[in-house]
């Protein structure tokens, strides 16, 4: 490890790496971007991918929210920029823990890999059976590339939810055109909120509907150091 991630050739294949992710979903729908990326994962048996998602997750908490250019060369001269380093953000964990203690049952569904998606919540202490993500068919103890239904995507997290619920969600956070389908499936009376990041016509949607918004939390200094 203290010689080949200088290696012309490792350099060039990561790179290529990212920009093909970058290239292939700025063609696809949000939906087949995110089903394509677990379809990479096909031939990993589960375990495995668990080991490795919480070692790269491990390793990303301790490093500082950072932009990283990912260049192929020293005289590289179009680099792809690639975020780096993971931060809870103090606010939404303070509010699963509020709503945990009020007798709250909280779940989080998202378009992430089912597997990584758990390791990742577990930093949250999240039940397996509380987390929605993308599943795939598990075939001979190893993932296939066949995608189960729903996928949480778009209105895929409605379906999602009702599905596992049987009922409407009572309070809703959503933070990207992604999670407006399933704000707007919540019982009557129910709080919606929205994280603004800055997506005008989603803003402009909350206030039609009477959403609360709030604007999007700052990281923790510390991972901004």
């Amino acid at each position: 490890v203290s010689t080949w991630t200088r290696q012309p050739a490792y350099l060039q294949y990561r790179k290529g790496f990212f920009q093909a992710y970058r290239d292939m979903c700025a063609k696809l729908s949000r939906l087949d971007c995110r089903t394509w990326l677990v379809k990479l994962l096909v031939g990993f048996g589960a375990e495995e991918l668990v080991a490795y998602t919480r070692t790269a997750i491990g390793e990303e908490y301790l490093r500082p929210l950072a932009t990283e250019l990912a260049l192929d060369s020293p005289e590289d001269r179009d680099p792809v920029a690639v975020r780096r380093g993971l931060a809870w953000v103090p606010e939404l964990r303070s509010l699963i823990d509020l709503l945990r203690r009020s007798g709250f049952d909280v779940w989080t569904v998202e378009a992430d890999e089912q597997h990584e998606l758990e390791v990742n919540a577990a930093q949250a202490d999240f039940d397996p059976s509380r987390v929605q993500g993308i599943r795939s068919q598990v075939v001979s103890e190893t993932l296939s590339s066949r995608i189960l239904q729903p996928v949480p995507v778009r209105g895929g997290k409605a379906t999602a939810l009702a599905a596992q619920l049987e009922r409407a969600p009572i309070l809703v956070v959503g933070s990207s055109s992604d999670d407006q389908e399933m704000l707007g499936y919540s019982a009557p009376g129910a709080l919606r909120l929205l994280i603004d990041r800055g997506d005008p016509s989603l803003l402009s949607l909350a206030e039609e509907k009477g959403w609360l918004v709030q604007p999007a939390f700052q990281a923790p200094p510390s991972a901004r150091d």
